[in-house]
């Protein structure tokens, strides 16, 4: 009895003693961080919690294992390890995982709640501004995209004369001329007016011929007070961008 109480108390010992033990431990694809358990099989296991979720990384990503028996040491690891690969994911040469970078930046934030962490606070903020400008981004190409199919569409509506609208050439002169201004954006010169199209659109602000209804007379009189296609602040369609 008295060995077992012995070993028994030994167990506990070494439980207590291990499990204020905490590891930053290097996985092939992750970061992970964790504490030392309380009962045999005596090593660590991952931290449990939403600012603990492991942190993946690239396989060519430098990793450095630390142990302490400070969880505020372990947290403050933890949060320039999530700050680091945040900041490297938003400075790539190809900006491609924004979403990735946002969702380390909002658990960095759940380790820099303590007050003596307010300057990493605001590292974060200014980070989490740089996902929202390559959100915008994204959204500026996606216009450019979309702008571009438009005006191939108004050059196959160009190219079938119309009979109701008269503007269509002149709107995809126009969408290109967008594109091109997205494309070398605000620190750029202004783009030069786009020449006429392959398919022979006419430059823009020039109406294109429409054929009178079968069997009408003469064409109606036009209206002084009507806009004109160069006036119009959209096309006579009704499409709007």
């Amino acid at each position: 009895m008295l060995l077992l109480g012995l070993t028994v108390g030994a167990f506990v010992i070494l439980g207590k003693v291990n499990s204020g033990r905490y590891v930053i431990a290097c996985h092939a694809d992750e970061v992970v961080a964790e504490q030392g358990r309380k009962f045999p099989p005596w090593g660590t296991r991952a931290i449990d919690g939403a600012e603990w979720k492991p942190i993946k990384i690239p396989p060519q990503a430098e990793c450095r294992e630390r142990d302490t028996e400070d969880e505020a040491e372990l947290s403050a690891w933890y949060l320039d390890t999530l700050i680091d690969r945040a900041s490297t994911a938003l400075t790539a040469r190809e900006v491609t995982k924004v979403d990735e970078a946002n969702a380390m930046l909002e658990q960095a934030l759940l380790h820099a709640r303590a007050p003596d962490r307010r300057d990493k606070r605001k590292e974060i903020e200014r980070l989490l501004g740089d996902v929202g400008y390559w959100r915008a981004a994204a959204k500026v190409k996606e216009a450019s995209s979309a702008l571009t199919d438009a005006a191939k569409q108004f050059d196959e509506a160009a190219a079938q004369r119309p009979r109701h609208v008269t503007d269509a050439a002149a709107w995809a002169n126009y969408a290109r001329r967008l594109v091109q201004d997205l494309r070398v954006g605000p620190a750029g010169a202004p783009s030069e007016e786009p020449q006429p199209t392959e398919h022979g659109g006419a430059p823009m602000g020039t109406a294109l011929p429409v054929e009178p209804d079968a069997g009408s007379a003469t064409p109606p009189p036009v209206d002084a007070g009507a806009a004109t296609p160069a006036d119009a602040a959209a096309p006579s369609g009704g499409v709007l961008l």
